[in-house]
Protein backbone atom coordinates (compact mmCIF):
# COMPACT_ATOMS: atom_id res chain seq x y z
CA UNK A 1 0.00 0.00 0.00
CA UNK A 2 1.23 3.13 -1.10
CA UNK A 3 2.17 5.26 2.30
CA UNK A 4 1.89 9.09 1.73
CA UNK A 5 2.34 12.02 5.00
CA UNK A 6 -0.31 11.70 7.07
CA UNK A 7 -0.02 15.28 7.69
CA UNK A 8 -0.02 16.68 4.55
CA UNK A 9 -1.16 13.72 1.96
CA UNK A 10 2.47 14.56 0.58
CA UNK A 11 4.17 11.12 -1.47
CA UNK A 12 7.53 12.80 -1.38
CA UNK A 13 9.59 11.18 1.36
CA UNK A 14 12.76 10.48 2.84
CA UNK A 15 14.12 7.89 4.95
CA UNK A 16 15.90 8.44 7.69
CA UNK A 17 18.90 6.87 9.60
CA UNK A 18 16.59 5.37 12.42
CA UNK A 19 14.03 3.94 9.89
CA UNK A 20 11.12 6.43 10.13
CA UNK A 21 10.83 8.52 7.53
CA UNK A 22 10.53 12.72 6.73
CA UNK A 23 7.83 14.64 4.19
CA UNK A 24 9.73 16.92 1.90
CA UNK A 25 7.26 19.10 1.92
CA UNK A 26 6.11 19.62 5.54
CA UNK A 27 8.80 18.03 7.27
CA UNK A 28 7.07 15.77 9.58
CA UNK A 29 8.26 12.54 10.64
CA UNK A 30 6.65 9.30 11.23
CA UNK A 31 6.91 5.60 11.04
CA UNK A 32 6.13 4.33 7.75
CA UNK A 33 5.93 0.62 9.33
CA UNK A 34 3.59 1.53 11.94
CA UNK A 35 1.08 3.28 9.78
CA UNK A 36 1.09 0.72 6.99
CA UNK A 37 -0.06 -2.08 9.70
CA UNK A 38 -2.58 0.19 11.60
CA UNK A 39 -4.22 0.24 7.97
CA UNK A 40 -3.46 -3.91 7.52
CA UNK A 41 -5.80 -3.99 10.61
CA UNK A 42 -8.40 -1.35 9.17
CA UNK A 43 -8.66 -3.45 6.28
CA UNK A 44 -9.34 -6.43 8.86
CA UNK A 45 -12.07 -4.40 10.31
CA UNK A 46 -13.83 -3.42 7.10
CA UNK A 47 -13.90 -7.16 5.89
CA UNK A 48 -15.58 -8.07 9.39
CA UNK A 49 -12.72 -10.39 10.40
CA UNK A 50 -13.27 -11.25 14.58
CA UNK A 51 -10.39 -10.10 16.86
CA UNK A 52 -8.75 -13.25 16.79
CA UNK A 53 -8.90 -13.75 12.62
CA UNK A 54 -7.40 -10.59 12.25
CA UNK A 55 -4.65 -11.48 15.12
CA UNK A 56 -3.38 -14.09 13.27
CA UNK A 57 -4.23 -12.67 10.03
CA UNK A 58 -2.03 -9.55 10.76
CA UNK A 59 0.37 -11.16 13.08
CA UNK A 60 -0.72 -8.92 16.11
CA UNK A 61 -1.11 -9.75 19.55
CA UNK A 62 -4.80 -10.00 20.35
CA UNK A 63 -5.48 -6.42 23.04
CA UNK A 64 -3.43 -4.74 20.06
CA UNK A 65 -6.25 -5.72 17.50
CA UNK A 66 -9.47 -5.07 19.98
CA UNK A 67 -7.73 -1.79 20.83
CA UNK A 68 -7.48 -0.83 17.26
CA UNK A 69 -10.72 -2.38 16.10
CA UNK A 70 -12.46 -0.48 19.45
CA UNK A 71 -10.54 2.89 18.18
CA UNK A 72 -12.06 2.31 14.59
CA UNK A 73 -15.35 1.81 16.06
CA UNK A 74 -14.93 5.23 18.02
CA UNK A 75 -14.81 6.96 14.71
CA UNK A 76 -17.99 6.18 13.71
CA UNK A 77 -20.33 8.00 15.91
CA UNK A 78 -19.07 11.47 14.78
CA UNK A 79 -19.47 10.91 11.49
CA UNK A 80 -23.05 9.47 11.38
CA UNK A 81 -23.75 12.06 13.27
CA UNK A 82 -22.54 14.33 10.52
CA UNK A 83 -25.06 12.69 7.89
CA UNK A 84 -28.19 12.82 10.37
CA UNK A 85 -27.61 16.17 10.69
CA UNK A 86 -27.15 16.83 7.12
CA UNK A 87 -30.84 14.78 6.08
CA UNK A 88 -32.50 16.07 9.20
CA UNK A 89 -35.41 17.21 7.71
CA UNK A 90 -35.83 13.82 5.61
CA UNK A 91 -36.08 11.51 9.18
CA UNK A 92 -40.06 11.07 9.54
CA UNK A 93 -40.12 7.42 10.31
CA UNK A 94 -39.14 5.98 13.79
CA UNK A 95 -39.45 2.95 15.93
CA UNK A 96 -38.49 2.09 19.37
CA UNK A 97 -36.65 -1.35 19.86
CA UNK A 98 -35.38 -3.58 22.98
CA UNK A 99 -32.54 -5.05 22.61
CA UNK A 100 -31.67 -8.21 25.01
CA UNK A 101 -29.45 -11.08 23.86
CA UNK A 102 -30.54 -14.42 22.72
CA UNK A 103 -29.73 -16.11 26.05
CA UNK A 104 -32.26 -13.38 27.65
CA UNK A 105 -34.83 -13.07 25.54
CA UNK A 106 -37.32 -15.67 26.84
CA UNK A 107 -37.22 -15.00 30.65
CA UNK A 108 -39.13 -12.11 31.36
CA UNK A 109 -37.07 -11.09 34.32
CA UNK A 110 -34.28 -10.62 32.25
CA UNK A 111 -36.54 -7.62 30.84
CA UNK A 112 -35.13 -4.99 33.18
CA UNK A 113 -31.46 -5.54 31.48
CA UNK A 114 -32.93 -4.66 28.12
CA UNK A 115 -31.05 -1.70 26.46
CA UNK A 116 -33.75 0.78 24.78
CA UNK A 117 -32.83 1.97 21.10
CA UNK A 118 -34.78 3.95 18.92
CA UNK A 119 -34.28 4.24 15.12
CA UNK A 120 -35.08 7.09 12.67
CA UNK A 121 -35.42 6.61 9.06
CA UNK A 122 -34.30 9.02 6.22
CA UNK A 123 -32.49 9.95 3.40
CA UNK A 124 -29.28 9.12 5.07
CA UNK A 125 -30.10 5.75 5.68
CA UNK A 126 -31.26 4.75 9.64
CA UNK A 127 -30.21 6.74 12.46
CA UNK A 128 -30.03 4.63 16.19
CA UNK A 129 -29.97 6.60 19.45
CA UNK A 130 -30.01 4.95 23.21
CA UNK A 131 -32.69 5.70 25.27
CA UNK A 132 -32.18 6.38 28.83
CA UNK A 133 -32.34 3.51 31.42
CA UNK A 134 -35.72 4.23 33.42
CA UNK A 135 -34.97 0.64 35.68
CA UNK A 136 -31.10 1.53 36.04
CA UNK A 137 -32.27 3.38 39.79
CA UNK A 138 -34.54 0.53 40.69
CA UNK A 139 -33.70 -1.39 43.78
CA UNK A 140 -32.87 -5.36 43.78
CA UNK A 141 -36.51 -6.05 45.12
CA UNK A 142 -38.39 -4.30 42.57
CA UNK A 143 -36.58 -5.62 39.96
CA UNK A 144 -37.46 -9.25 41.03
CA UNK A 145 -40.96 -8.38 41.85
CA UNK A 146 -43.50 -10.65 39.77
CA UNK A 147 -46.02 -7.82 39.67
CA UNK A 148 -43.50 -5.41 37.95
CA UNK A 149 -41.65 -7.90 35.88
CA UNK A 150 -44.87 -9.30 34.73
CA UNK A 151 -45.95 -5.16 33.88
CA UNK A 152 -43.03 -4.66 32.59
CA UNK A 153 -43.54 -7.75 30.01
CA UNK A 154 -47.23 -6.33 28.77
CA UNK A 155 -45.98 -3.08 27.92
CA UNK A 156 -42.84 -4.00 25.94
CA UNK A 157 -45.21 -6.92 24.50
CA UNK A 158 -47.86 -4.57 23.72
CA UNK A 159 -45.51 -2.20 22.15
CA UNK A 160 -43.81 -4.82 20.11
CA UNK A 161 -40.64 -3.93 21.32
CA UNK A 162 -39.05 -7.71 21.85
CA UNK A 163 -40.44 -9.25 19.35
CA UNK A 164 -38.51 -10.09 16.16
CA UNK A 165 -40.45 -10.38 12.88
CA UNK A 166 -40.47 -10.24 9.13
CA UNK A 167 -40.65 -6.57 8.86
CA UNK A 168 -41.27 -4.72 5.50
CA UNK A 169 -39.75 -1.76 6.37
CA UNK A 170 -36.00 -0.60 6.60
CA UNK A 171 -35.83 0.24 10.26
CA UNK A 172 -37.55 -3.64 10.11
CA UNK A 173 -34.79 -4.68 8.56
CA UNK A 174 -32.44 -3.14 10.53
CA UNK A 175 -33.67 -4.80 13.55
CA UNK A 176 -32.79 -7.88 12.14
CA UNK A 177 -29.52 -7.16 10.95
CA UNK A 178 -28.59 -5.89 14.30
CA UNK A 179 -29.61 -9.46 15.86
CA UNK A 180 -27.73 -10.70 13.80
CA UNK A 181 -23.84 -8.43 13.54
CA UNK A 182 -24.33 -9.00 17.69
CA UNK A 183 -24.18 -12.37 17.57
CA UNK A 184 -20.68 -12.91 17.56
CA UNK A 185 -20.12 -10.88 20.41
CA UNK A 186 -20.39 -12.46 23.89
CA UNK A 187 -20.73 -9.62 26.87
CA UNK A 188 -20.47 -6.46 25.47
CA UNK A 189 -20.03 -4.20 28.87
CA UNK A 190 -23.10 -2.02 28.47
CA UNK A 191 -20.69 0.86 28.49
CA UNK A 192 -19.29 -0.13 24.88
CA UNK A 193 -22.86 -1.08 23.48
CA UNK A 194 -23.20 2.25 21.72
CA UNK A 195 -20.12 1.63 19.91
CA UNK A 196 -21.27 -2.19 18.80
CA UNK A 197 -24.62 -0.31 18.06
CA UNK A 198 -22.75 2.39 15.21
CA UNK A 199 -20.65 0.19 14.00
CA UNK A 200 -24.02 -1.91 12.83
CA UNK A 201 -26.15 0.94 11.59
CA UNK A 202 -22.94 2.15 9.59
CA UNK A 203 -22.30 -1.62 8.07
CA UNK A 204 -25.91 -1.51 7.53
CA UNK A 205 -26.46 1.80 5.82
CA UNK A 206 -23.46 1.57 3.61
CA UNK A 207 -22.00 -0.94 1.28
CA UNK A 208 -18.44 -2.46 1.70
CA UNK A 209 -16.96 -0.32 -0.86
CA UNK A 210 -18.51 2.84 0.89
CA UNK A 211 -17.29 1.23 3.97
CA UNK A 212 -13.98 1.23 2.95
CA UNK A 213 -13.75 4.81 1.30
CA UNK A 214 -15.20 6.64 4.49
CA UNK A 215 -13.04 4.13 6.94
CA UNK A 216 -10.01 5.24 5.19
CA UNK A 217 -10.71 8.98 4.86
CA UNK A 218 -11.54 8.44 8.97
CA UNK A 219 -8.54 7.02 9.85
CA UNK A 220 -6.52 9.23 7.91
CA UNK A 221 -7.98 12.10 9.14
CA UNK A 222 -7.36 10.78 12.78
CA UNK A 223 -4.15 9.75 12.14
CA UNK A 224 -2.72 13.58 10.91
CA UNK A 225 -4.30 15.07 14.33
CA UNK A 226 -3.01 12.30 16.57
CA UNK A 227 0.51 11.06 15.27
Amino acid sequence: MQINCPYCDNSHLYKLKDGRFECSNCKHRFSKKKIEKSFQFLDAFINGLSPKEASAFCGATLPTIRSYFNLFRSLLPAFLDEIYQQERSSYNEYEEYLYLPASMRKKKECLIYGIGIIALYGNGGVYTLLMPDHWKNLDEETKKNPDFIQTLAHYYQWNKLVRIESYNTPIGAFWLFLEEFMKPFHGIKEEYFGLYLKEAEFRFNYTKEKQAHHMMRLWKSYLKQNL
